[in-house]
């Protein structure tokens, strides 16, 4: 079995006046690297920022254009079994895109955040309410987790099968999520024509 793991830098060429978190030399590296190892049964995208978060006045993470940018070189390549993990926002959550058209397959995201300290660490009931009740949840299968966490992927290269999970210091887990890499996210270019312009419309920040 080949797993794919993507590092990627959203700080280094982030520009700012337009928002681009990765920079064009970056973007054609990901899509080359995509490209190459297209083969891989299982593709972890990493970030510091969190990647289809719901919509926020927070500029922190991939805004609309970011996005679609990741979904087309996504699409563009055809890739299976794409999965991103995030952090920086001290705060657990887990995310999908559900519009199969973006990206040919449902799109998933975890972020834990984080080990050091959460949200709950200003000890103030504002910040998660700011969070989860003024932001759109598009994106949002749950309620945050503002516990220490830590993100926990297990990954059966027998079965091809992938369990992914976090974890709070209490024993508790969260956003659990078992995917069969055989069929869960396969790419499907038909799905790319199922109302491309309505799920865009809808996901757009």
């Amino acid at each position: 079995m080949k797993t794919h793991l993507v590092l990627l830098d959203n700080r280094y060429e982030f520009d700012r006046e337009v928002n681009d978190r990765l920079g064009a030399q970056q973007w054609d590296w990901l899509d080359k690297s995509l490209a190459t190892h297209k083969d891989a049964d299982l593709t972890l995208i990493l970030a510091g920022v969190q990647m289809i978060r719901d919509n926020s006045v927070i500029d922190e993470g991939f805004d609309w254009e970011n996005k679609i940018k990741l979904f087309e070189t996504i699409a563009r390549n055809e890739v299976s079994n794409v999965v991103l993990l995030s952090g920086d926002v001290h705060f657990a959550n887990a995310y999908q895109s559900a519009c199969k058209a973006l990206t040919g397959y449902g799109l998933y995201e975890i972020t834990s955040s984080g080990m050091s300290h959460t949200i709950d660490s200003f000890n103030t009931a504002l910040v998660r309410e700011f969070i989860e009740v003024w932001q759109a949840p598009i994106y949002t299968t749950n309620r945050i987790v503002t516990k220490y966490n830590y993100g926990d992927v297990i990954i059966d290269t027998v079965n091809k099968k992938v369990k992914m999970a976090v974890r709070d210091l209490d024993g508790g887990s969260h956003y659990l999520h078992d995917l069969d890499l055989l069929k869960d996210l396969n790419f499907d270019a038909a799905n790319l024509k199922k109302n491309p312009e309505l799920c865009r419309n809808v996901q757009r920040d």
